[in-house]
């Protein structure tokens, strides 16, 4: 199963703007709960587990929330980015 490690960055797309790049740093994590720094503020997070074993987080939970997966750990690329 892939994990979310403590110390690392994810990165995910916004469902509505393929250019706008959503991004999260773990600090720490337990076994169901990892605490975060989204946008700015320190907060905690559940961690879930999808169908292909992988674990993620939804820090906010209004329709177009970003998911941020364990293996989304590069910074996709913006459009006019080569």
């Amino acid at each position: 199963m892939l994990q979310l490690k403590p110390n690392t960055t994810y990165y995910t797309r916004s469902i509505g703007d393929h250019n706008c790049i959503f991004k999260c740093k773990v600090i720490s994590r337990s076994a169901k709960m990892v605490k975060i720094i989204y946008d700015g503020i320190e907060r905690r997070a559940k961690i879930y587990v999808d169908d292909r074993d992988r674990e993620y987080i939804q820090p906010d939970h209004w329709s177009f929330a970003p998911t941020f997966r364990a293996d989304e750990t590069v910074r996709p690329k913006c459009d006019w980015e080569k």
